[in-house]
C-alpha cells in the first residue's frame, strides 16, 4: 500500500512538471512573438506556482507594461526580477515609473540599467528616457490647478462629435468637400469659427501632417494657406481650435519637443507681421506621457475640453471636461503623491460617489452670537481683514456693506438668468421662447451694470481705508485674526419625519409629506409663521418630487438586488411589470441594466430639480426677511449666509450642467452637485435662523418690571410649549445650576400698548383682550392687549398691534405672574 502511494504521488509531480513546461514553453513562443495579452495570461499562470521566479516575473512585467495594464502589479513584479539579478528590468521599470509619473524613480533606474550594458540601441534610447523624464519632473512641479468635471471614454473615430459646442464657439465639419478640399488627413479636424468665415484643418504631406487655414470669401473659399514654420514642424501637427478673439490657436503636436506622443500647445496670430508666433506647450494635467489633443474652450458657457488616450483601452480616447481658470493656477500642494494624482487625472480625482454626509442643523449658540461677522477683505498685500469691526474707517465700513449688497443682488439675478437658460432649452414654444430670450437680455443688462458697481464699491471700500490708514500714521487697532474658512455650526437634532435624504426610499410616500422638509427642528415648528402661503405651497411641491425621486431609486434598486440573486423572490416580475410593462423574464443582463440606469436618472433629475426649487424658494423668502430685519447687524449675517449659499448653488450648476440646460450623465458628478445643493439649502436656512434669533433678542431688551397686582385681569396662565433655541439653552443651564425648581412654572407673553394718566374705554383702545395694571405710587395706567403661550405668536402679534397705529407696543413675558427680561 506504501509503494502504491508513492507511485501516485511520483506520477502526479511528473504529470505537474510536464504541464509546466508545456505552459513555460507556450508563454515564451507568445512573448516572443509580441502576443502580449496571450503572452501575459500564461505568466500570471505560471507565477501563482513559482511566484519568485525571475524570469516569469519579468517578463510578466514587460507584458503589463506593453498593453499599458496595471502598472502597479508590474512595477513590482519588474523590480522583484530586477534585485534577482535580471538588469532589462530596471529599463522596463524606468519606463513603467515614467508612465506613473515617478520620474525620478525613472531616472534612477535608466541610469542603473545604462551602468550595465554596452547596447547602442538601449543607450539611445535612455538618453532619450532620462531627457523627457527631467522634462516631465519639471511639468509635474508646475501643475495646474485645475476643476475636471466629468471623463467618457470613446471611440477615436470622430471623437470630437462628443464635444458639445454653443454656437458661439464653432463647430466641427465631417465634410472635407464643404470646404473644396478633396480629402484631408485621417483622424483629424476640420474646425470652423462661429461666424463661419474661417477654417483650419489638417493635410498629409511628405508622410506627415501640416496644419492649414481657409478664409471665406464672398461665395467660395479662398485657397489654403500653411499656418507656417513656427506652428508646422518636421514632426505631426493636429487638431486646431482658434478661440473667440481670434487670436489664440490650440493645437497638438509631436514635434516641438514634445513630452508625450501629441501634446497640447497654444500660439497666437501677430497681425504686423502677418504670422503665428512661436508656440508654448502647456502644462499638466492637459499633457501626459500619452497622446493629448484637442484642446477646446467655451467660452460662453465657461466650459473646456481635451482628449487623451492616457489608461484607456486600445482604440479608445478618454474626453475630459473641466471648468476653464481665467489665469494659469498652479498647484499648491507640496504633497508628491497628491500631485502626481492631480496631474494624471486620476479616478480618485474624478470618482467622487456620494458620502454618507451626516446631516447638520445651523443653529449659533451662545459663544457664537457674541463674535464679530467674519469677512475675508483684503486691504493691501500685508493686511487682510477677518472682521467687519477691523475697519478705521466708518465710511469705509458702510461702502463695504454696500458692496457685499451688491454682491449678492448680482449673485442672485445671475442665478436667476442661470435658471431662465435651463426653461429656455426645455420649452419647445416659440412665443416662450421669445419672451424668455427678452427676460434674459433684460436682466444679463442688470448684472452687467451690477458687476460694475460691485467692483467699484470695492476699489472704492479700500481707498477710504488705505486714505483712513495713512492719516493716522498706519494701521492703529490689534492686528486682524486670520479668517476661518468653515462656518461653526452646533450639531442639532434632526426633525424626526420623513424625507428621503434621512430615511429608507421605501417609507416615503406623497400622502406622508404634508410639511415642507428642513433640517432644522427649530426652523421646522416656525415655518408656516416666517413663511408665504405661496412659499410653503412650493417647498411641498419639491417634497413630493423628492418623495418620487426616492421611490423611484428605491425601485432600482429593488431591481438589481433581486436581478442579481440566483432566484428573485416570488412575484419580483410581478412586482416591477407594475410600474413598467416592458419588464420581463426575457431580457438580457444589459437591457436590464439599462432599464435601470434609465430609473436610476429619472430619480436623480427629480431630486436636483426639487431641491432648486427649495434653494431659489426660500432664498426669494430669506430675502423679504432681511428686508424686515431692522438692526444691521442680524442683516448683514443674513446676507452673508444667503452669499454663501449662492457660491455653493454656482458650484453646484458646475457639476449638474455640463452644457445649458443638459443634466451631466456622470452619476458623481450628480451625486456631487446634489450634495453642494443641499449644503446650499442649509445656509439659507440658517439665515431663517437668524431671522427667529432678531425676534428673540429683540425681546430680551425689556427691563425687569414690578410684580403686577393679583387683581391683573388675564387668563389662565398655560406652559409655552415652544421657545428660541437660545433660550432653550439659557433655560438649561439655569435647571441644572439650581436642581429643577420645586414649583410648576407658568408662563405667558402680552403686548403692552402703552402707559395713560387714566382709565381708558374699550373703545379708546381699539384691540381685543384688553386688560390694565396701575402702578401704586403714581395715577399711571398700563395697558396690554392678547395673552400668548410663546414668544414667536406674541412676535407676529406684536407686528399686527404696530400695523393698527401702536407704534412703540412690545411684549412682555410673565413668570409666575411676574414680568422678567
Amino acid at each position: 500500500m506504501f509503494h502504491l502511494r508513492i507511485k501516485i504521488l511520483l506520477i502526479s509531480l511528473f504529470v505537474a512538471l510536464t504541464l509546466s513546461a508545456s505552459t513555460s514553453s507556450d508563454a515564451e513562443k507568445h512573448y516572443r512573438a509580441g502576443e502580449w495579452a496571450v503572452a501575459d495570461s500564461l505568466y500570471a499562470q505560471l507565477l501563482k506556482s513559482s511566484p519568485n521566479n525571475r524570469i516569469y516575473n519579468h517578463r510578466y512585467g514587460v507584458c503589463l507594461y506593453e498593453q499599458r495594464k496595471d502598472l502597479a502589479k508590474a512595477e513590482k513584479c519588474l523590480y522583484k526580477s530586477k534585485r534577482a539579478g535580471i538588469a532589462l528590468s530596471a529599463f522596463y521599470l524606468g519606463r513603467v515609473c515614467f508612465l506613473e509619473y515617478k520620474f525620478d524613480d525613472a531616472i534612477s533606474n535608466y541610469q542603473y540599467y545604462q551602468n550595465r550594458t554596452n547596447s547602442k540601441d538601449k543607450n539611445q534610447a535612455i538618453t532619450e528616457g532620462i531627457t523627457r523624464c527631467e522634462k516631465g519632473q519639471s511639468m509635474l512641479d508646475r501643475t495646474e490647478d485645475i476643476k475636471i468635471l466629468d471623463r467618457i471614454e470613446v471611440n477615436k473615430t470622430q471623437f470630437y462629435n462628443h464635444y458639445e459646442l454653443s454656437k458661439e464657439a464653432g463647430a466641427f465639419l465631417n465634410d472635407a468637400g464643404a470646404i473644396d478640399e478633396d480629402s484631408i488627413a485621417p483622424n483629424s479636424t476640420i474646425y470652423q469659427t462661429e461666424r463661419g468665415d474661417r477654417v483650419f484643418f489638417v493635410l498629409s504631406e511628405n508622410g506627415k501632417t501640416n496644419l492649414y487655414y481657409k478664409n471665406r470669401l464672398i461665395d467660395h473659399w479662398s485657397e489654403k494657406v500653411a499656418l507656417g514654420e513656427n506652428v508646422n514642424t518636421e514632426q505631426d501637427e493636429n487638431y486646431p481650435f482658434l478661440m473667440s478673439d481670434g487670436i489664440m490657436l490650440y493645437f497638438s503636436s509631436k514635434g516641438h519637443n514634445s513630452f508625450g506622443g501629441y501634446d497640447i500647445f497654444v500660439t497666437r496670430y501677430n497681425a504686423s507681421q502677418n504670422k503665428y508666433l512661436p508656440p508654448q506647450q502647456l502644462g499638466m494635467p492637459f499633457n501626459s506621457p500619452g497622446n493629448d489633443m484637442l484642446f477646446v474652450v467655451d467660452e460662453f458657457h465657461n466650459i473646456g475640453w481635451f482628449a487623451s488616450d492616457r489608461d484607456c483601452e486600445e482604440g479608445n480616447i478618454a474626453i475630459y471636461t473641466f471648468v476653464p481658470n481665467s489665469t494659469i493656477k498652479l498647484l499648491e500642494t507640496k504633497n508628491e503623491s497628491e500631485r502626481r494624482k492631480a496631474a494624471r487625472i486620476s479616478n480618485e480625482i474624478i470618482d467622487t460617489t456620494e458620502n454618507n454626509v451626516d446631516e447638520v442643523a445651523y443653529w449659533p449658540n451662545e459663544s457664537q452670537q457674541a463674535e464679530e461677522r467674519k469677512i475675508n477683505f483684503i486691504v493691501n498685500d500685508s493686511l487682510r481683514y477677518s472682521s467687519i469691526n477691523d475697519f478705521m474707517s466708518s465710511d469705509a465700513q458702510s461702502t463695504y456693506l454696500k458692496y457685499e449688497a451688491t454682491a449678492l443682488q448680482f449673485d442672485s439675478i445671475s442665478n436667476t438668468v442661470a435658471n431662465k437658460r435651463i426653461l429656455y432649452s426645455k420649452t419647445s414654444s416659440s412665443k416662450e421662447k421669445a419672451d424668455l430670450i427678452t427676460e434674459i437680455t433684460t436682466l444679463e443688462s442688470k448684472t452687467y451694470n451690477l458687476e460694475e458697481q460691485r467692483d467699484q464699491l470695492l476699489l472704492t471700500t479700500r481707498r477710504i481705508e488705505l486714505e483712513t490708514i495713512r492719516a493716522n500714521g498706519g494701521y492703529s487697532k490689534p492686528k486682524p485674526e486670520p479668517v476661518e474658512e468653515e462656518i461653526n455650526s452646533q450639531e442639532e437634532e434632526i426633525i424626526d419625519h420623513v424625507s428621503p435624504w434621512e430615511t429608507r426610499p421605501a417609507e416615503v410616500t406623497e400622502n406622508k409629506i404634508d410639511k415642507p422638509f428642513f433640517y432644522n427642528k427649530t426652523l421646522y415648528k416656525y415655518y408656516d409663521k416666517i413663511y408665504s402661503d405661496e412659499a410653503i405651497e412650493k417647498l411641498i411641491t419639491a417634497n413630493k418630487q423628492k418623495a418620487k425621486a426616492a421611490n423611484k431609486q428605491y425601485l432600482a434598486d429593488y431591481i438589481m438586488r433581486e436581478y442579481n440573486k440566483p432566484e428573485p423572490e416570488d412575484g419580483f416580475y410581478e412586482k416591477i411589470f407594475s410600474y413598467d410593462t416592458t419588464f420581463t423574464p426575457e431580457l438580457s443582463q444589459q437591457e436590464m441594466i439599462s432599464k435601470v440606469k434609465r430609473i436610476s436618472n429619472e430619480s436623480a433629475k427629480l431630486l436636483i430639480e426639487a431641491n432648486y426649487l427649495s434653494v431659489y424658494t426660500l432664498k426669494g423668502q430669506n430675502v423679504l426677511l432681511s428686508e424686515k430685519t431692522k438692526e444691521e447687524k442680524y442683516r448683514s449675517e443674513m446676507q452673508d449666509y444667503m452669499q454663501r449659499s449662492a457660491f455653493k448653488l454656482q458650484e453646484a450648476n458646475q457639476q449638474i450642467y455640463v452644457s445649458e440646460g443638459v443634466y451631466t450623465r456622470n452619476k458623481e458628478n450628480l451625486a456631487r452637485g446634489n450634495n453642494d445643493l443641499k449644503e446650499s439649502i442649509k445656509l439659507l436656512e440658517t439665515t431663517s435662523l437668524k431671522y427667529l434669533q432678531y425676534l428673540y433678542d429683540q425681546q430680551q431688551e425689556l427691563k425687569a418690571e414690578k410684580p403686577i397686582p393679583d387683581n391683573y385681569n388675564t387668563e389662565e396662565q398655560i406652559k409655552e410649549e415652544t421657545t428660541s433655541p437660545v433660550q432653550k439653552t439659557v433655560e438649561r443651564t439655569e435647571i441644572e445650576s439650581k436642581q429643577v425648581k420645586q414649583e410648576v412654572l407658568k408662563e405667558e407673553y402680552r403686548i403692552q400698548v402703552g402707559s395713560f394718566s387714566r382709565i381708558l374705554n374699550e373703545s379708546d383702545i381699539n384691540l381685543p383682550n384688553l386688560s390694565y395694571y396701575k402702578y401704586p405710587d403714581k395715577n399711571l395706567y398700563r395697558y396690554f392687549t392678547g395673552s400668548y403661550t410663546n414668544q414667536m405668536d406674541a412676535a407676529l402679534g406684536l407686528e399686527e398691534v404696530k400695523a393698527k397705529g401702536y407704534k412703540d407696543a412690545y411684549v412682555v413675558k410673565f413668570e409666575n405672574g411676574i414680568p422678567v427680561k
